[in-house]
């Protein structure tokens, strides 16, 4: 990916050059950075399972007398050695490199060690216990899937079918050779970009189908290594696991932390907020990320305000748009943290370098209460491009962003949606599907999904600085919805629905949103959800707001005429 960088708008043009990654390491070499630095420093601590559990891959920690209470504690070394161990049983046991790891287990101590795994380049099958096993049984016996040549349950049970074996028995297996493992790790160090190290799973809300992302070594390796959690991220800080593993950000997590040898805690199987504050207060953690509904989530919980919280020096959020009220309100909740925003997607990440480290958050540069990503990151070359002149609109025009660089997938599975791909001198371009903005000085902004664009008479209404606006207007959450304009070639018009009108009326937001946006992003109208017949906003499992749900609910309330 050729060009000169420039981090401002090339010729005038709404696109930018971040230029080409410093290093190219395997995700294995790029891990074993962390190893070096600090081999004997925690590497994860799971408070739900106990200080012995697979001791037989890791051995015992020399300190678990002095953290007794905590649960399971591994220290980088004994990841290492779990990692080295269970990927020697393995090969014996006829997994062979370069093949498929599918794994169909809960978050755990097991879950980081596949992902130490895809570093090694191993494979196999692994699923919690029986009932995991027959679920796979019966989806094989259904498709026309390979067979795997081995299958492994978490769990020591005698009712398995053949080939089924507990890890148990596939710890068993004759240790590595010297020879073999170090020929094992010079493979593991070798930098393949295009070899694939991870497939994710889409959440299917946008195509109506999860959709898999080939992640190549390239891709995840770049990414993680020039990635910071906080400006001075290394190997004395810590973070907290908030999201399931089926989320690529889980498995990012644990790269950039194995990089810089720090510290992931794992509270709970599951996102709990008690459980959260009372392991940030327990082992002094300094970084957290979360996603806004998690944040809600967690400021709401009957312990927040009796935690001592004052470890936290960075909060991270990203998902959804991210606003100046978001924002205020989780520098109010934290002070003494610095507040960054955060992007990825599964199909890619590393689009972006946040440029404002100890900025308050009412200093960021906004565009209509919509907070930056900053400036285009190291390996990225970024474009918007506005689909109906079909040109790369002049700085400051609003286009889908479009991204061309090694921390992006080349194809999703079985070729699928090849139309979101094209490539050009520069190399394979990805759509991704979110329309941006980019200023005079390079800052970028991500102004929401284009399916979610409200057009009004040809006008683009982004949902996000409305939401935001009305939000503190009402001091209530709000959800912007589409809804068709009675009026002929209108198309559509926005709807605000609050979650509490507090004594406001209708007419007030109106005119609210007229005084602070003009005519062209007008409300056709507002409610509350106890006038739809609802009593909280409809949720996904990852905590977004449902507006199709929303919108049903409005139509059957008939307050849409």
């Amino acid at each position: 990916m050729a060009g000169t960088v420039s981090f401002k708008p090339i010729n005038g043009r709404s696109e930018v050059y971040g230029g080409p990654y410093e290093t190219h390491l395997s995700l294995y070499a790029s891990i074993e950075q962390g190893l070096k630095t600090n081999p004997d420093g925690i590497a994860v601590v799971v408070k739900f399972q106990p200080a012995n559990h697979l001791a037989s891959l890791a051995g015992i920690n020399e300190k678990q007398d002095e953290v007794k209470d905590e649960g399971l504690v591994w220290t980088r070394s004994q990841f290492h050695r779990a990692g080295l161990t269970l990927a020697g049983a393995l090969l014996a046991n006829g997994t062979k490199p370069g093949t498929t790891i599918i794994t169909l287990v809960t978050n755990g101590v097991e879950t980081e060690l596949e992902n130490f795994l895809v570093a090694m380049k191993a494979d196999t099958v692994v699923v919690g216990d029986e009932k995991g096993a027959a679920a796979v049984d019966t989806a094989l016996q259904s498709s026309s899937a390979p067979v795997p040549s081995v299958r492994i349950t978490l769990t020591d049970t005698t009712v398995l079918p053949s080939p089924w074996k507990p890890l148990s028995n596939i710890l068993q297996a004759v240790p590595l050779s010297e020879p073999d493992k170090v020929k094992l790790l010079q493979a593991a160090r070798t930098y393949d970009p295009d070899r694939i190290a991870l497939i994710v799973f889409t959440s299917g809300t946008s195509s109506g189908k999860p959709k898999g992302c080939l992640r190549h070594e390239g891709s995840m390796a770049g990414w993680a290594a020039n990635f910071r959690w906080r400006e001075d991220w290394g190997s004395k800080d810590s973070i907290i696991l908030t999201t399931s593993n089926f989320r690529i950000i889980a498995t990012f997590m644990s790269l950039t932390l194995w990089i810089k040898g720090s510290t992931l805690v794992m509270p709970s199987p599951v996102f709990e907020p008690g459980k959260l504050l009372e392991a940030v207060e327990k082992h002094r953690v300094n970084t957290l990320l979360l996603l806004p509904a998690q944040f809600y989530a967690v400021t709401s919980h009957p312990t927040f305000k009796q935690r001592d919280l004052s470890s936290l020096q960075a909060v991270s959020t990203g998902a959804d748009m991210i606003t100046r009220t978001l924002l205020s309100d989780i520098s109010a909740a934290f002070p003494s943290a610095d507040i960054t925003v955060s992007h990825g997607m599964s199909e890619g990440g590393g689009y972006f370098a946040w440029k404002y480290w100890g900025t308050s958050f009412s200093e960021l540069p906004y565009y209509n209460d919509i907070a930056p990503l900053g400036r285009v990151a190291e390996g990225a070359r970024l474009r918007l491009w506005d689909a109906e002149k079909g040109v790369v609109p002049n700085v400051g025009g609003m286009g889908e962003i479009h991204t061309c660089n090694e921390a992006t997938l080349k194809h999703y599975l079985g070729g699928l949606h090849e139309d979101s791909f094209y490539e050009d001198e520069y190399g394979r371009w990805f759509k991704t599907g979110d329309l941006g903005l980019i200023s005079e000085d390079g800052t970028i902004y991500i102004l929401g999904r284009n399916k979610d664009i409200i057009k009004r008479a040809g006008v683009p209404i982004t949902a996000a600085p409305l939401e935001s606006s009305l939000s503190s207007f009402v001091e209530s959450p709000t959800a912007i919805i589409p809804i068709t304009s009675p009026t002929p070639g209108v198309g559509q018009e926005p709807f605000a629905i609050v979650q509490d009108l507090k004594a406001k009326t209708e007419q007030q937001l109106k005119q609210h949103v007229l005084d602070l946006f003009g005519k062209d992003y007008a409300l056709a109208g507002a409610a509350s959800l106890a006038q739809l017949g609802l009593k909280a906003f409809p949720l996904n499992a990852t905590g977004k707001v449902q507006k199709l749900d929303l919108l049903a609910a409005l139509e059957r309330s008939g307050r849409a005429n």
